[in-house]
């Protein structure tokens, strides 16, 4: 114990490790477990609460010849009190964080006391952290000692039934409101300059806060106070280009951690575009840096075992490109068929359906219980169903026309037209589910299931409100010419039909 205390005395009396070496907070907060549980056999032999207080408080006030400010001397002095604090009382914050634990190996008191104990620490690091002239050092110790806290309140919620069970997560409730403070703190400072390494403002710590309080509030299933921290993510960026430094003086890790949770966010939102392009960034900076949906992929990557991240990338990223009319490049399905084949099963018969295009067959498979219910739980069943129909109908439209222009329209120079009447007797083909689709659905003796295997009527009228809808929505150039029954479609290459992708 003595020995650990000189080394803190030393360390925090040197200019070099208080101000520029991340080693120096690191080295007293962040203890391995054999520590951990040295100094706490220390402890019980002594009167800890009175000898921590005396001792750790005397002799970091004194470190004035370096540490000037009183309030900040102040404030470091109680951030180790809070830790020994802690130390003495409870397991090594390791124990905690090992999935083995998390189902009851230690009693649930041991869990809640020692949350309630690490939450007072977090609290006193916070306060160091916001202080204007908190060394740029504590940042790395700060990281570690938020990633432990939000990770131990979620997992005592767990096992107290607070979260699944039906009750409030209380914990992670009040863990999240406590990182929402250094968050803001963080995206507001305007205190010294983004370096090369981002390490002398508190900016540099704005994306791994940001992401911690993000993963929080995904837990808690409360996105509306996401935005909150994406607006303070963002004016720290916006303040870093000021200054010619942007996104980039982050690690990728917290950017793809970011741009994951951002993506998400746009998703819940209906935006499905911004979400693509977030998402997709996600996944090509994680795994592929050359990949993209319509290009390539390096050779080296699809036989490569992809880290656990793509798996919960790919899961929001693929409604997204099934909604924009895309279709996954031959890299990435070879991935999906390599790596994840019950991806494959869940999206590609949506996609296939979508290409054919086959209404039928994507309501029959959208209503199979274990997708629908699969969708649902990743909240996405809703929108999949409303935008990637709309693309359907679009196809079902490009289809009939193409089969209905005349071998001499190549010469001609008038604007492609289709009957609307066309439309509507081919509509039985669309609109009812093949055989095969019929087959694997487990659901149709449904009321929901009954009704898509017996396809809807649809009058000429009803039809043309269709079309005149898709116009309006920028998905097919031209307009209704009701009086004859016609659809006139815009001259060009595309006849009129823009991408869905282009459409968003």
């Amino acid at each position: 114990m003595d020995s650990y205390l000189s080394h803190a005395h030393n360390l925090l009396s040197s200019p070099d490790s208080v101000h520029s070496s991340s080693r120096s907070f690191s080295e007293l907060l962040v203890l391995s477990e054999n520590t951990h549980t040295t100094l706490q056999n220390d402890l019980k032999r002594r009167r800890e609460s009175d000898w921590v207080s005396e001792t750790i408080v005397k002799r970091l006030r004194s470190s004035t010849g370096v540490l000037s400010d009183e309030t900040l001397r102040n404030r470091i002095a109680q951030v180790i009190e809070a830790f020994f604090s802690y130390v003495s009382r409870h397991p090594p914050i390791q124990v905690f964080a090992t999935p083995r634990n998390t189902r009851g190996s230690l009693p649930l008191q041991t869990w809640i006391s020692a949350y309630t104990s690490y939450a007072h620490l977090f609290s006193r690091c916070s306060t160091l952290f916001v202080h204007p002239s908190s060394p740029a050092s504590f940042q790395s110790a700060f990281r570690c000692i938020s990633s432990s806290f939000l990770t131990l309140s979620i997992r005592t919620d767990l096992l107290s039934h607070s979260g699944p069970g039906g009750g409030k997560w209380e914990r992670l409730t009040d863990c999240t409101s406590r990182l929402a403070g250094p968050v803001r703190a963080a995206g507001m400072d305007r205190s010294g300059s983004v370096g090369s390494e981002g390490r002398e403002t508190k900016r540099a710590a704005v994306m791994w806060l940001g992401n911690d309080c993000l993963r929080g509030y995904f837990k808690l299933n409360n996105l509306k106070l996401c935005e909150t921290v994406i607006k303070s993510i963002q004016e720290a960026l916006s303040r870093n280009s000021q200054e010619g430094a942007g996104e980039s003086i982050y690690p990728r890790s917290d950017r793809v951690r970011y741009r994951y949770y951002l993506g998400r966010v746009r998703l819940s939102q209906g935006r499905v575009r911004v979400a693509y392009e977030h998402l997709s960034w996600a996944l090509e900076n994680c795994y592929c840096p050359s990949s993209s949906f319509t290009g390539a992929v390096d050779s080296t990557h699809p036989s490569a075992s992809p880290p656990p991240q793509v798996r919960r990338i790919l899961l929001h990223l693929l409604p997204t490109v099934l909604c924009l009319g895309l279709r996954p490049s031959p890299a990435l399905s070879q991935l999906l068929a390599a790596h994840y084949p019950d991806l494959l099963n869940l999206y590609g018969p949506l996609f296939e359906a979508v290409a054919r295009p086959s209404l039928g067959d994507f309501d029959m498979l959208l209503m199979q219980r274990e997708r629908k219910e699969h969708l649902r739980r990743l909240g996405v069943w809703l929108l999949v169903r409303e935008k990637a129909t709309i693309g359907i109908w679009r196809g079902i439209v490009r289809r009939c026309l193409l089969l209905s222009l005349p071998p001499t329209f190549a010469s001609s120079n008038a604007p492609p037209t289709l009957s609307i009447s066309q439309i509507q007797r081919a509509l039985p083909f669309f609109l009812s589910p093949s055989s095969s689709s019929s087959s694997l659905s487990k659901v149709t003796n449904t009321p929901a299931a009954m009704a898509t295997t017996a396809p809807l009527a649809y009058s000429e009228l009803d039809v043309e409100c269709i079309l005149a809808s898709l116009v309006d929505q920028g998905y097919i150039k031209g307009y209704t010419f009701h009086s004859k029954g016609l659809v006139v479609f815009q001259k060009g290459d595309r006849m009129g039909f823009a991408p869905v992708s282009a459409v968003y």
